[in-house]
């Protein structure tokens, strides 16, 4: 393989790889079509090649192969001044001195390494065995640390005495405090129901650690995304794909997680997450612009986009939820909800007061969600409400709520999450000490 081919191959590899990471979140969140992801790799990939052409013709291949051998070899040092990413000058928030030090290495290596051109060939190949290391070991890690999981949603049922319940509704309102879920509480006891509440340590503080946590009891404290429906965590690995429903009548409604690659669901529908740059072409000049130091205005912090985005999610949720087969044939409703989850469903511009707006409307969803189990089935339900983790304080400084008056209330400032459950018959006691156990619990 002539050297200029080479080099070109093995910078595109190490391009398309080090956007392997992006590619594969944009396709677990399901936020943009796969076809959309695939043309932006490609699109990355000409913008790398259209200087490389305008160097072979303006400065010959000589010395484009130099050029292109030098950049390959500081993308390989940055890399490796990653490594220790916690030491002193080579922490995370250095990267200017980690791009310099990789020039200056690089350079070194080209003036005074007298590399041969046997080498260089090796180090080709080399890289791209490396790369295609690099994407391949998480999907074999998962195939063979993901277990099957056999899931079974249920609320606990009644005493013996009491008889059993065969409805069963699960509710995880995202970020919800176990404090601030009093107006939810008030509702079910002016239903005239029996309620019995506990607070929870959460298992992670964001829900893509909680999720995999609450679906398998297992510590998934540090979730990367490692799959197109795959979480890692240290030795840890849940395949959504690999999840199979206990019971043939459970339906899904959920966000954020692929839970519609679950088995033997008898509906499911997950909420899709408008991209946040709108589209996945300024997502991707965003993600270059981030590694230069100057990301691109985040369209986050537009209220009213936002207020729409949040209420466009809340409805498409709530109106699956209405078509789920369970109102008519009864089983399990399994709902994650994105609410009482920030920015506000109402244009208050204040974290306090659009965090009680949103947990208002929880309540009233509540209230109408027991009205409606009523008429179908009676008395013959139970009701099972939770959360993920509480109200994160990252949200003072996010693009919405950044520079305004950001106080909360104390009944906000909550570390844990609640356990609510409801039923007209006779509950038992609630034992568990964190929402990791709930299902493992019942």
């Amino acid at each position: 393989m002539k050297p200029l081919t080479a080099s070109t191959i093995a910078l595109l590899t190490i391009n398309v790889t080090a956007l392997s990471t992006w590619a594969t979140e944009e396709l677990y969140f399901r936020s943009v079509p796969a076809f959309h992801v695939v043309l932006a790799l490609v699109l990355a990939s000409c913008v790398l090649l259209a200087p490389i052409i305008f160097a072979r013709f303006t400065l010959g291949e000589f010395r484009t192969v130099l050029l292109l051998r030098f950049v390959m070899l500081v993308a390989l040092a940055y890399l490796v001044l990653r490594l220790p990413a916690n030491a002193g000058w080579f922490s995370a928030s250095n990267s200017a001195f980690r791009a310099v030090a990789a020039c200056v290495i690089s350079a070194l290596l080209i003036r005074y390494g007298r590399i041969s051109e046997s080498v260089w060939q090796r180090a080709v190949r080399a890289v791209l065995v490396g790369c295609a290391a690099f994407v391949v070991a998480p999907v074999i890690w998962r195939q063979v640390a993901a277990d099957t999981v056999v899931w079974n949603p249920v609320v606990p049922t009644a005493q013996a005495s009491a008889g059993s319940v065969h409805n069963k509704v699960i509710v995880i309102f995202d970020e919800l405090g176990d404090t601030a879920s009093a107006p939810i509480v008030q509702v079910l006891k002016q239903q005239g129901l029996e309620v019995a509440t506990s607070s929870l340590k959460p298992a992670g503080p964001s829900t893509l650690m909680v999720i995999p946590s609450m679906l398998t009891g297992l510590d998934f404290s540090e979730a990367m995304v490692c799959g197109l429906s795959s979480i890692c965590s240290g030795s840890h690995a849940l395949d959504f794909s690999k999840i199979r429903a206990g019971q043939s009548d459970i339906d899904v409604v959920g966000w954020y997680h692929p839970y519609c690659e679950i088995q033997g669901l008898r509906f499911c529908n997950v909420a899709l997450i408008p991209h946040q740059h709108g589209n996945t072409f300024r997502s991707l000049a965003d993600l270059y612009m981030k590694k230069l130091g100057h990301p691109l205005p985040d369209l986050r912090a537009d209220a009213e986009r936002a207020y729409g985005v949040q209420n466009n999610i809340v409805r498409a949720q709530l109106d699956a939820a209405r078509q789920a087969p369970f109102w008519q044939n009864g089983g399990v409703l399994y709902l994650h909800l994105a609410m009482p989850h920030p920015p506000g469903l109402t244009l208050t511009g204040k974290l306090d007061s659009d965090y009680a707006g949103n947990i208002d409307r929880s309540a009233e969803f509540t209230q109408e969600l027991v009205k409606e189990l009523r008429s179908r089935f009676d008395d013959d339900w139970a009701l099972l409400i939770t959360s993920d983790h509480p109200l994160r304080s990252w949200w003072c400084n996010s693009p919405h709520y950044r520079g305004t008056d950001c106080s909360l209330r104390p009944e906000f400032q909550t570390k844990r999450v609640p356990i609510i459950v409801a039923s007209r018959k006779t509950l038992p006691s609630l034992t568990i000490e964190s929402n990791a156990q709930i299902f493992g619990w019942f």
